[in-house]
């Protein structure tokens, strides 16, 4: 089963500090904790951690503004595993390349855009009915099964789907080349998980071949 820690590095690597940036949609939850002197507005984020994220992990009455702002590799990950991954029960998917998708899409759009997106991308690829994608068990059940049949399609679609998805964005024009840039590095990162059609042929036919050689051997010892 896959682990909520495979893509911390690739995360993390892509994240920068504390951010004010105006034209982010966190800005509409800005912290107490300060201005961002970048952009002379108040910091909302950090590491990639909005301040109403850390807020909703927190619980409104215990917040500190000085955690926020230091915001250590353990913190970070645990909200990243309860606010984020849990959430989709990423945990639940077969493939690693896959939970890192889902999960990425929730830390990137939100849990509730996660969802949007996938029922989307799951009805326009493979013909899924609404009905069919309705709830988060059915959508890790569809997902469970498209990567048996062909995971290295399925990521890839998704990728295409994610692409799609920011361009449609009206900040595309202030982020997009940052957002495709991480795309493609976030594709080249999780390559090493994905396995062909032709490399699960090869599994059958091993397995097929190991269960030929034990039938045959018990049958010679008769």
């Amino acid at each position: 089963m896959p682990t909520h820690t495979d893509i911390i590095p690739f995360i993390r690597q892509a994240e920068g500090g504390i951010s004010g940036h105006p034209s982010d949609s966190a800005s509409a939850y800005p912290s107490p904790c300060g201005i961002d002197p970048k952009y002379n507005a108040p910091i909302h984020t950090n590491k990639g951690v909005t301040w109403k994220t850390y807020e909703d992990y927190r619980g409104a009455s215990n917040v500190d503004c000085d955690e926020f702002i230091q915001m250590s590799d353990g913190l970070w990950a645990s909200i990243w595993k309860s606010k984020y991954w849990d959430q989709v029960n990423a945990g639940q998917i077969e493939s690693q390349a896959i939970a890192n998708t889902y999960a990425s899409w929730a830390y990137g759009s939100g849990v509730g855009g996660a969802n949007s997106l996938m029922k989307k991308a799951l009805k326009r690829r493979y013909g899924y009915s609404d009905f069919d994608v309705n709830t988060l068990q059915k959508r890790i059940a569809i997902l469970n099964k498209e990567a048996k049949q062909d995971e290295i399609q399925l990521f890839n679609l998704l990728a295409e789907e994610r692409e799609i998805f920011y361009k449609s964005l009206s900040t595309f024009p202030v982020f997009g080349e940052g957002w495709l840039s991480r795309l493609e590095k976030f594709k080249t990162y999780n390559r090493r998980h994905l396995r062909s059609v032709d490399d699960n042929t090869l599994i059958y036919l091993l397995i097929g071949f190991g269960v030929l050689s034990i039938a045959t051997y018990f049958l010679v010892l008769r």
